[in-house]
C-alpha cells in the first residue's frame, strides 16, 4: 500500500509542477510592460504625394466624417501628419487631391483604442502603437 501512495504522490506532484510552469510565450520578464492605460495616443494620417506638387487639403474629424465634429482643417505637402488624441473616440479624416478640374477625395476612419496584451499574468498596454488612417490614392 505504501508503494501505491508513493506512486500517487509522484503523479500528483508532477501534475502540479507541469501545470504551474509558465510557458515562454505567456511570460517574458524582459519585455517592457506599461500597466497604466494611456489617456491619449497618436493618429497617423498617411497621404499620397501629388503629381504637380500642389498641397493637399485635409479635414480631421472627431467622430465620422459625415456627421462628426471638424477638429482641424489644413493644407499640407507632407505625406505623414500626426495628431495626439484621447483614446476611446472615433476619428476620421478626408484628403482632397485636386488635379486640374478633377478632385478626388480619400476618406478613412476608425476608433482609437488602447491595445493591451497579457505578459506574466499582467495586463500591459501598448503606448507606441499609432492608429493609421490611410488617405493614400490607390
Amino acid at each position: 500500500m505504501s508503494n501505491m501512495k508513493y506512486l500517487m504522490f509522484l503523479l500528483f506532484a508532477s501534475t502540479l509542477i507541469f501545470s504551474c510552469k509558465k510557458s515562454s510565450s505567456s511570460c517574458d520578464e524582459n519585455k517592457v510592460c506599461y500597466t497604466q492605460k494611456p489617456d491619449s495616443l497618436y493618429i497617423e494620417l498617411q497621404l499620397s504625394p501629388t503629381l504637380d506638387d500642389s498641397p493637399i487639403e485635409v479635414k480631421f474629424f472627431v467622430g465620422n466624417s459625415d456627421d462628426g465634429e471638424l477638429y482641424h482643417s489644413f493644407t499640407t505637402y507632407n505625406e505623414l501628419e500626426y495628431f495626439l488624441m484621447p483614446v476611446g473616440e472615433k476619428y476620421a479624416a478626408e484628403a482632397y487631391y485636386t488635379e486640374g478640374d478633377v478632385t478626388t477625395v480619400a476618406v478613412d476612419g476608425e476608433r482609437l483604442e488602447a491595445d493591451y496584451f497579457m505578459n506574466c499574468d499582467v495586463q500591459c498596454y501598448e503606448w507606441e502603437k499609432d492608429l493609421i488612417l490611410d488617405l493614400k490614392l490607390k
